[in-house]
């Protein structure tokens, strides 16, 4: 028999059409091989009798020397999916670290490396010595778990796993079997024992999981050290910016805001921004809201402002927000992070984590267009706080940062009584 009749399907009535499938899920020669007859009556029975999906490979593509065996379809056929997640884990595994002992070492050295390198600018040398002691560590559990008594890494233990699952050893049987050198038998024996020795062997996805274990405790007992580490330079940092802000003149970030619509039905947008002189001012005595240009989540921002309510302080609400930008035009802004420095003459109030205040009221000692009140805060280390330059007032705020992807600054007005108009507040440069 011909290599071109070998590879044709002799069934009745499927017209010797070439096959296009090799049916690595089949329980018997004749359903070996599948042209698209068979593949059609397949697909057709399967869809009325609910049959279970089959390991079905594409001929051309596995004999097709330029196809590279991860743009295979379906290749390997590997028939439990948690098998299927291990061999591509370790796939995976293999691209990030590498198949020998001295490349897992490296890349995890470049770990530690990295992140020292990064956390030296912020405190001071002594880091230098926590580094050497982390690589020593890192050697030694590395050979501990990486490496065997006779020099053969675990490695390369998983190298010569997946070096198993090529695609390779089917194509060379696949010439065997179109040059006579083996018959359908022998080709189906050989399927059946790829299938219980690789495939379907559990024991070899049992090794590759042990090694991606290791990997995983390794990089989660150093992520664990990493966060003891950052949590020590909490203090320190905190003690940085409580030294940034000293002996600082009257000078502060500069935000652009902008006029939010929600509630417009009230205020008639009766309301101005003047970003270039830094001037807000409310023409209206109903709830008017404004909120910033997007905020950068790692920067620090400093805003200092005075206040002219008029000489009536004691009907004034005014509220500071840290919340997402999404419907921020139309939407009640005032629902996240926010502090009420002014409730009229009631203690201020807020939403979001713990608040803590030390001091006064503001309204207890504001005077317009004299009192300077200091609006600092930091997204990524979740707090906002609020001061006078007298310091007789110091309200802190910690934030919550859960679901807000793109943070913007909203402040809200509200006046009760009086008429006298307009606030005015101007930030200072």
């Amino acid at each position: 028999m011909t290599e071109q009749t070998l590879l044709h399907c002799r069934k009745q009535n499927h017209k010797e059409l070439k096959f296009i499938f090799l049916n690595f899920s089949s329980e018997s020669e004749e359903n070996l091989f599948y042209c698209p007859i068979c593949i059609t009556k397949e697909q057709f029975q399967k869809y009325n009798d609910n049959l279970q999906n089959t390991n079905v490979l594409i001929l051309d593509q596995i004999q097709n020397m330029e196809i590279n065996q991860e743009n295979i379809v379906g290749w390997p056929p590997i028939r439990d999916k948690y098998n299927e997640q291990i061999y591509q884990d370790s796939l995976k595994f293999l691209k990030d670290y590498g198949s020998d002992y001295s490349s897992i070492v490296n890349i995890l050295k470049d770990k530690i490396l990295n992140f020292y390198d990064d956390f030296y600018r912020k405190i001071t040398a002594q880091i230098q010595n926590q580094k050497k002691e982390a690589l020593i560590q890192l050697e030694k559990y590395c050979q501990h778990n990486f490496q065997s008594q006779n020099q053969e890494t675990d490695q390369n233990k998983v190298q010569e796993i997946i070096s198993k699952f090529d695609v390779k050893i089917l194509r060379e049987k696949l010439q065997e079997f179109q040059t006579s050198q083996i018959n359908v038998s022998q080709l189906y024996q050989f399927k059946q024992e790829q299938n219980k020795q690789i495939f379907n062997n559990a024991q070899i996805f049992s090794s590759l999981t042990n090694q991606l274990e290791k990997i995983k405790e390794i990089n989660q007992e150093l992520q664990k050290q990493f966060t003891k580490i950052e949590e020590l330079i909490v203090p320190f940092e905190s003690y940085k910016i409580n030294l940034d802000t000293v002996g600082k003149n009257n000078t502060g970030d500069m935000l652009k805001f902008f006029k939010n619509t929600y509630k417009e039905c009230l205020n008639k947008g009766n309301f101005e921004v003047d970003n270039e002189n830094g001037i807000v001012k409310f023409n209206s005595d109903q709830w008017s809201c404004i909120y910033s240009e997007n905020l950068i989540k790692e920067k620090k921002y400093h805003l200092k402002f005075k206040i002219d309510f008029k000489n009536h302080v004691q009907n004034m609400y005014l509220n500071f927000s840290l919340t997402d930008d999404k419907d921020k035009e139309t939407k009640d802004l005032q629902t996240d992070n926010y502090v009420r420095i002014f409730d009229r003459q009631n203690e201020s109030s807020e939403i979001g984590g713990e608040f803590r205040k030390q001091g006064k009221e503001f309204y207890e000692f504001f005077n317009d267009n004299y009192t300077i009140i200091n609006l600092v805060f930091n997204i990524q280390e979740k707090y906002m706080e609020f001061y006078d330059e007298g310091k007789y007032s110091y309200q802190r705020l910690a934030l919550k940062t859960e679901n807000i992807q793109n943070w913007i600054l909203v402040i809200t007005y509200c006046q009760s009584y009086s008429k006298e108009l307009p606030t005015t507040i101007q930030f200072l440069k």
